[in-house]
């Protein structure tokens, strides 16, 4: 029915509706024993073709957040102190507005720094032992998590190490 084909396609009914008055669904059933809308079997992969939006090229705070390998608290201090900058647009799914945070600045805050998890992932040294290093080197974090949630370090810094 209507109401299931616009959970589906992730649209409203009333996109539905302007479909149908266009005539640009072609694969429309009706069901005799019922009448009006709740009679019509709709496809949601073809309503969801014809009302998919762009894609987003920014990434969303969710997808941000999965990118740094991190949590949305996290997220939201690096938003909150300015080293990300965000805006609003409109989802491509299903209309909302969400927020977004520009890739070329997710991209040069993962060129620039890191986490003791990240350099774990990277090297495949436990990340004792490089904390270890980087306290014995006396190797602060650049963004400490008193106030990120999470230290993160510049990359520079940390180069020259070498993990035993």
């Amino acid at each position: 029915d209507l109401h299931t084909a616009a959970k589906r396609a992730y649209c409203s009914q009333i996109d539905i509706v302007k479909l149908l008055l266009a005539q640009k669904l072609s694969r429309v059933r009706r069901r005799p024993d019922i009448h009006g809308l709740s009679s019509l079997i709709l496809d949601a992969d073809e309503i969801r073709g014809l009302v998919r939006r762009r894609t987003l090229e920014d990434p969303t705070m969710t997808r941000a957040r999965k990118e740094l390998r991190t949590t949305d608290r996290v997220v939201k201090a690096l938003i909150h102190e300015g080293i990300f900058s965000t805006r609003t647009t409109t989802s491509p799914v299903n209309g909302r507005s969400v927020g977004i945070i520009p890739k070329a600045e997710l991209d040069q805050f993962k060129a620039d720094h890191c986490t003791i998890f990240d350099l774990m992932r990277e090297t495949g040294v436990n990340f004792r032992l490089i904390k270890r290093e980087l306290d014995v080197r006396q190797i602060a974090p650049l963004l400490s998590s008193d106030r990120f949630w999470t230290d993160f370090y510049r990359r520079s810094d940390i180069t020259d190490i070498v993990f035993k």
